[in-house]
Order: C-alpha cells, then structure tokens, then sequence
C-alpha cells in the first residue's frame, strides 16, 4: 500500500533506525480466511495491520474458542510472543483483505539498542490488552458485569515466578486457583502402580488447582512453571465464598474441573489399551 497509518512502535525511532527498519520488512496483501499466527508456535516475528482486519481468538479452559478482539489498520500483533519467548497465546486470522507489514527478525535486528526502550512499552500494551481479554472471556470472571470484575481481580494476587517454581504438589491440596498470565505451567501426574505418567502443557490464559479448589481435595498432579512466568491466584477461601454465592460462577469452574479430571482420564484408558494390545 502507498501509505500507512500511523504506528506507535515505529514512530518512536529515530530516523536512521526507522529506514533501516522499513528496509528490512515484509509487506503481504493476504485474503480472508488466511491464518496469520497459530496458537502454540514460537513467535519470530510480529505483524503491523497497515489495512484490513484480523480476528484474534483462543480456547479457553473449557475447550470454546473465543473471539478476543477483531482489529484494523494501525494494530499491532504477536508482540507478546517476542517479548516473553513462550508460543503464541492466540490465534489470529484475516477477516477483511489485509495489507500486512511482518517485522522479521531483521527488521528487529534493524531496531537495535531502541529495542531496548521500546520493549517495557511494547510489554505494557500486550500486558494490558491480554489482561482486558482475560477479564472479559476466564471463566474465573466473565460471568461477572465489569465492576464486578474489576473487585474479583483486587482480590486476586499478582506474583512474578522463576522457572521451575512448583505452585501445588500432587497429593497436596491447592492453595487456591492460579491464572497463567505469561510464561508456560507444566501439569505432572507421577506414575502409581496402575496409573501412567500424565502431563500437560499450559500456557498464558490458562488455569491450575481448580480441581482441587472446588472439589477441597488434594491434587491429581503437580503443577510447575517451565519458565519465569506471572500467574494470578484467588486463594480457596475465596473461591469457596463465590462458589457458594453465585452459581454461574460455580458453574463455569465446575466445566473447567470436568474437562481436566476427563483429559487424565482419557489418557489413562488409551495408556490401558496400549498395556493390553
């Protein structure tokens, strides 16, 4: 396109680093239905909408893919990938003719020690955003009105982990309900007599200790951070005052556990048909 609209990332570098950046990037005039970004890959690059729209979706804790937002000209995505290093947490796809500006691993490159300044910007933008989506389309809040929402979360705990931090332990009960907002969570079962080794990988949006929360038994696994990551917790306590309180909210946790509890349990009948074959 012969011009674009204007970009917050990019106009905030010098005029030698911008030429150098627009030298270096890919501009693709892409149809409607084409995929952008999959969720689960590892991000290299990210994408500047110059015209067009894209729909930006993701499964949540009960299998339903949402839609988190639909954005145009001017948006920018698959910043978030770039900044934490974990795979990308949504799935983003061209709804209207787009014209699409990739900025690439050169075009980074090309960004230099500015890098270094824009990235708590770019960090700040995505942190917002996610959040936004979070309250919005968690099962932890979307049956609340936004105010509601918004004193759910003051109650919640914010906590920046390293890697390799163990938030429950198998045969422990959780303290409480952890909300992965960045990074990746690894759920291990340890192997029993009759039972196979089960894991599962979960990443930004996620939810762990649910299970346990609700049901105010010990957990079926261990949960451990595979990098450093930031996870909001709600404490058992407090799950239990709105479990009893508001039954949609408890509904919505209880569709949650159900899936998890039928994903161990599904594995555990294809390990039993692999043990007889």
């Amino acid at each position: 396109p012969p011009r674009f609209p204007p970009v917050a990332l990019l106009s905030r570098l010098s005029s030698g680093r911008l030429a150098a950046v627009l030298r270096s990037v890919w501009v693709q005039r892409l149809p409607v239905g084409h995929t952008l970004m999959q969720r689960g890959e590892r991000g290299t690059s990210c994408f500047l909408v110059a015209d067009g729209k894209v729909r930006v979706s993701a499964p949540d804790d009960v299998g339903e893919e949402r839609e988190l937002a639909v954005l145009g000209p001017g948006s920018l995505v698959g910043e978030m990938a770039l900044i934490t290093g974990s795979p990308r947490v949504a799935t983003v796809v061209i709804v209207e003719p787009a014209d699409v500006i990739e900025l690439g691993p050169e075009a980074l490159a090309a960004i230099g020690e500015d890098l270094d300044q824009l990235a708590p910007v770019l960090d700040q933008l995505a942190q917002n955003r996610w959040m936004k989506n979070l309250l919005e389309q968690s099962p932890l809040f979307r049956v609340f009105a936004p105010p509601q929402r918004q004193q759910l979360l003051q109650r919640c705990s914010a906590y920046d982990v390293p890697g390799g931090t163990t938030l429950f332990s198998e045969g422990e009960p959780s303290k409480g309900i952890y909300l992965l907002l960045r990074g990746e969570l690894q759920l291990r079962r340890s192997s029993g007599k009759q039972l196979p080794v089960w894991e599962s990988q979960l990443s930004a949006g996620a939810m762990a200790g649910v299970s346990s929360t609700m049901r105010d038994r010990a957990a079926s696994c261990t949960a451990v951070t595979l990098v450093p990551a930031t996870v909001l917790f709600l404490s058992r306590r407090a799950v239990w005052k709105l479990r009893d309180a508001v039954p949609e909210f408890a509904a919505e946790l209880e569709k949650v556990a159900r899936r998890r509890e039928a994903e161990i349990e599904e594995a555990d009948i294809e390990a039993a048909d692999t043990i007889v074959d």
